[in-house]
């Protein structure tokens, strides 16, 4: 038998809390926060690690050297948006913590309960085979999901 290392049961109280905190972070995050269309997500620049030194240091020499600032250059938003990447990193790597930490246990309770059927229903084919009572008909209705279509060859 397969270890079982997950058991979750969350209690309907803390489901409760847990929804609403969520709903929270949603109310309070969405309004601003803006969503990007896969189009503009692929177009626009991307600051990331080997280049957030750039700009941070871009945005020093701004600072120390305001002479050489072009007029059209919005240094002031460009500050706030130094600050809000700051802000939203902060949320954005508590909330990975928890979202990877979500995602396996799913991963992790999907594997046990896929296991689970996968054995009993190794377990009913053979009793099928064996022509226990009733192992057919719950046989016949599980083999389904294992029947493979003919194949189409190539031209």
């Amino acid at each position: 038998m397969a270890e079982n290392r997950i058991s979750l049961n969350i209690p309907e109280a803390d489901q409760t809390e847990i929804q609403a905190a969520i709903q929270t972070l949603q109310d309070k995050l969405m309004p601003y926060l803006i969503t990007l269309s896969t189009e503009e997500r692929g177009s626009i620049p991307k600051m990331g690690d080997r280049n957030f030194s750039f700009v941070k240091d871009t945005k020093l020499h701004i600072d120390q050297n305001p002479t050489l600032v072009p007029g059209y250059l919005d240094v002031a938003e460009m500050q706030t948006d130094l600050e809000a990447v700051a802000l939203l990193e902060e949320y954005f790597n508590s909330l990975q913590q928890v979202q990877q930490a979500i995602d396996d246990s799913m991963m992790l309770a999907g594997s046990e309960a896929l296991t689970t059927a996968l054995s009993f229903y190794a377990a009913v084919k053979s009793a099928s085979k064996q022509k226990a009572p009733g192992a057919k008909v719950v046989y016949d209705d599980l083999k389904r999901y294992f029947s493979r279509g003919k194949r189409v060859k190539e031209a």
